[in-house]
């Protein structure tokens, strides 16, 4: 009887434990007017994390946002006394892939002598082949 109690346990404590996802991988490309952009994102659902690598070895980690139909992630930096913010949108169902750039001063006050830019560049992503790794 001992043993088929714990057997019960064990079974149910497994079946109770949250499902891990593995990372997904996309290779993506934004095209626009001075050439394409290509980077690879790594979506982690589980910990809501993301990280782009670009062809060039930069890369950047964020928080993402995870909906039924789409992950958004963003990424600023401060220069020159303005705040530049990439906002990345993936579409869950055919992997398309929206870029919103925004430049606006850092400190509010400037406001009306360095007025906000925005523009939005349009993309793609696909899945990542995977590569056959040693380790």
């Amino acid at each position: 009887m001992n043993k088929i109690n714990s057997m019960l346990l064990a079974s149910t404590l497994t079946a109770c434990l949250p499902a891990m996802a593995a990372p997904i991988y996309l290779d993506c490309a934004i095209k626009h007017a001075d050439g394409t952009i290509e980077f690879t994102v790594k979506t982690d659902e589980d910990t809501g994390k993301i990280t782009q690598t670009y062809k060039s070895g930069e890369a950047f980690n964020a928080e993402g946002f995870y909906s039924t139909n789409q992950i958004s992630y963003q990424t600023s930096d401060i220069g020159g006394g303005v705040k530049i913010t990439y906002i990345y949108t993936i579409d869950r169902s055919d992997l398309s892939l929206t870029r919103l750039f925004r430049a606006e001063p850092a400190n509010p006050a400037y406001a009306s002598q360095i007025p906000a830019k925005t523009s939005t560049s349009q993309g793609v992503c696909e899945i990542a082949k995977a590569a056959k790794r040693k380790i």
